[in-house]
């Protein structure tokens, strides 16, 4: 399966949530499809420890937070949706890509580093002759909320591009997040800028999005990217006592503003202490 992808890391879009756990972080188009900004910018990101239970993500969009030095995940997502011109058979098949990332560096003392691996042909036919890489450097910073941490990162996506790929320019993002409650419930805030972003890929624009902890191990997300309205849960649970697995389904241009929406499942493990 092949993808074009925006490639902004993401998250991952991309895939960022909060806890008391791992948070979802990489990481668009007329007719929109899967893309590292919009799984990987919510499947990973920093863990905060809190009073609050449970943990918050946002969905669609980068966040400020990083992975902390050592962790490691390996994430894969499908979408209803391929885009345009992306394979033979048109805009309407599912796709699928895969995504693989490493924390390094302190972002609470110094730079947190936070890198990534996105393939988009995930087909055995034609495994991995597509794909990027997205780095992100990040920043904890004191949060203007009593009790909340904060943070700040730039992120480029798309860089050494390869196959299909390549037909994208790179792309650059500017993200702020930080944590909040409400009672015991815990919250995720982010906004920043981005080059292509939204159901077009082609024009620079600001995201923003909240995301709230309802249970232990559910939250719930909302945010604005470019010209879409993104809306999308993710479950978070322990395996093998070492392992952090986060399942996540969104809907992505719910006002249908430029295409005609798709869903999107992801998954991603996450091991905190991998090296």
């Amino acid at each position: 399966m092949k993808i074009l992808t925006r490639g902004v890391m993401l998250a991952v879009s991309g895939l960022a949530a909060v806890p008391l756990g791992l948070a979802p972080v990489m990481a668009q188009d007329a007719t929109p499809t899967l893309s590292s900004d919009e799984y990987l910018a919510y499947l990973v990101t920093l863990s905060t420890p809190q009073e609050s239970k449970g943990s918050a993500s946002t969905v669609g969009i980068p966040s400020g937070f990083s992975l902390p030095h050592g962790a490691g995940f390996i994430a894969g997502a499908l979408s209803d949706v391929r885009r345009e011109g992306a394979g033979t058979n048109g805009a309407n098949e599912a796709d699928g890509s895969a995504a693989f990332g490493l924390g390094f560096g302190n972002a609470a003392d110094a730079v947190g580093v936070e890198v990534l691996l996105s393939l988009e042909s995930v087909d055995p036919s034609d495994f991995a002759d597509s794909g990027s890489l997205h780095l992100k450097f990040s920043r904890q910073l004191s949060s203007i909320l009593p009790g909340q941490v904060a943070a700040v990162a730039i992120g480029a996506s798309n860089l050494g591009a390869w196959g299909d790929s390549s037909a994208r320019d790179e792309s650059y993002y500017l993200a702020a997040s930080t944590t909040f409650s409400v009672g015991r419930l815990p919250g995720l805030l982010s906004a920043g800028y981005s080059t292509a972003i939204g159901t077009d890929d082609e024009e620079d624009g600001g995201f923003v999005g909240v995301g709230l902890g309802v249970t232990d191990w559910l939250s719930v997300g909302t945010s604005w990217s470019g010209n879409e309205a993104i809306v999308g849960l993710t479950t978070t649970t322990k395996i093998f006592k070492a392992y952090d697995v986060q399942l996540g389904l969104s809907y992505g241009d719910v006002t249908h503003n430029g295409s005609d929406g798709r869903w999107t499942l992801s998954m991603a493990i996450i091991d905190l202490d991998l090296f």
